[in-house]
């Protein structure tokens, strides 16, 4: 958000949640699912919608995370479009 509208960040109310995880593949479970997985519901994670520390956050830091993901989504969108049609 600071990247792409930076006018709508209100800084001083950033706060996130970290959490002591006790189950070591706890934090890989909340990304992808394992062998044993924990669920939990995201309110479980965190109370404002924010895990981490979003108070490291920088508008660099968005560019290149908003970069990166416009790179990907275009290259997914490629394959879906080689794979419907058959050709490049």
């Amino acid at each position: 958000m600071l990247h792409v509208h930076p006018e709508l960040v209100e800084r001083d109310r950033i706060t996130g949640t970290r959490r002591d995880e006790p189950y070591e593949l706890g934090r890989q479970d909340l990304f992808v699912d394992g062998p044993l997985a924990v669920y939990r519901t995201f309110d479980e994670y965190s109370q404002s919608g924010a895990i981490g520390a979003p108070e490291l956050a920088t508008a660099d830091k968005g560019r290149q995370l908003f970069e990166h993901l416009q790179s990907e989504l275009g290259d997914l969108l490629c394959e879906i479009h080689t794979q419907n049609t058959g050709h490049a």
